[in-house]
């Protein structure tokens, strides 16, 4: 039986015969903290490019801004403000668009829009617990999956499955195992090779 809040695309997901146990999103409230913050930090690097590049309080001619090369710091200074104030969006549709699903055989984690959607699935017995960790009045839950991967300095790196942003009230009905502190999780991991 499904769960009436599971949307059709995770509905589509399902192999034949396997049900949904849980299903959940990131916390809003996570959600918010973040955006909170991001969006304080957007607001104080705006007032501080236009006080100190612009010289708004000093009577400054702003006709720099207008020639050559001002020209150019100001497009870029134009395009990077939009991508701070874009971002705090840009994390609630992340959260919003994100599901956790639990099922009888998998843990499934369904992110993106229709477009870009991306579907990460491990069968249960192939994940372990590799740490919980509380962060903002919420837990994240990280399990080591199967396969490593290339990061960006070329160093190998395990695979890993994250239910981020989840009530901690809501962790047992995900699972039973029992998760490392994120204290114990560090000295248990093996530096890249």
């Amino acid at each position: 039986m499904l769960p009436p809040e599971a949307p059709q695309h995770v509905k589509d997901e399902l192999l034949q015969g396997e049900s949904i146990t849980w299903i959940g999103q990131p916390s809003n409230k996570l959600a918010l903290k973040i955006t909170a913050v991001v969006l304080v930090a957007v607001l104080l690097f705006i007032i501080f490019f236009l006080k100190d590049f612009m010289g708004f309080g000093r009577g400054a001619n702003f006709s720099f801004a207008f020639q050559g090369i001002g020209l150019v710091f100001t497009a870029f200074g134009m395009i990077f403000c939009y991508m701070l104030l874009s971002a705090p969006v840009r994390v609630w549709l992340y959260f919003k668009r994100t599901y956790y699903v639990v099922t009888d055989k998998r843990y499934i984690v369904i992110s993106g829009g229709n477009k870009n959607r991306k579907v990460q699935q491990y069968d249960k017995k192939t994940v372990t617990p590799l740490m919980s960790a509380s962060f903002l009045g919420v837990t994240n839950l990280v399990w080591r999956a199967p396969g490593f991967y290339k990061d960006s300095d070329g160093d190998s790196r395990q695979n890993t499955l994250t239910f981020a942003g989840i009530e901690p009230r809501e962790v047992f009905n995900i699972t039973s195992e029992t998760f490392p502190k994120l204290s114990e999780a560090v000295k248990t991991t093996s530096p890249p090779r």
